[in-house]
């Protein structure tokens, strides 16, 4: 762990609790995806209530995403604390009643630790 990850990360959990928006996260442990039809089959669902980053409109300059088109919709959460891994889980996100599909995530490094988890949104 380097000492930006000893600032950073609680940072990044801290900032998101006071200034972030009210989220469901919700998880599908057992999901699988069948790359010859493109099907996704669910299953079981898992609920986490956690504080996001509102959602704003991905820009190219970021370089951040290969698979998000400009314009848009992007979010993030802090990974600290977190009781699931988003790089290796179908989930879906809850703002305000409105259930977006994520596309792409990517981890976001304060040093050898990740702080912030970015993802495309998809209605």
């Amino acid at each position: 762990m380097t000492d930006f990850d000893t600032e950073f990360v609680p940072l990044a959990l801290e900032m998101l609790n006071d200034d972030g928006c009210t989220v469901s996260v919700e998880t599908y442990p057992s999901a699988s995806y069948n790359k010859a039809t493109g099907d996704t089959t669910l299953g079981s669902k898992t609920a986490y209530s956690l504080k996001a980053i509102p959602p704003f409109e991905y820009s190219l300059r970021m370089g951040i995403f290969s698979g998000i088109k400009q314009g848009q919709l992007v979010s993030g959460i802090a990974a600290s604390g977190l009781s699931f891994n988003p790089e290796s889980v179908i989930f879906q996100i809850v703002f305000d009643s409105k259930t977006f599909s994520v596309e792409e995530v990517k981890p976001i490094y304060s040093g050898d630790s990740i702080a912030l988890y970015l993802f495309g949104l998809k209605t």
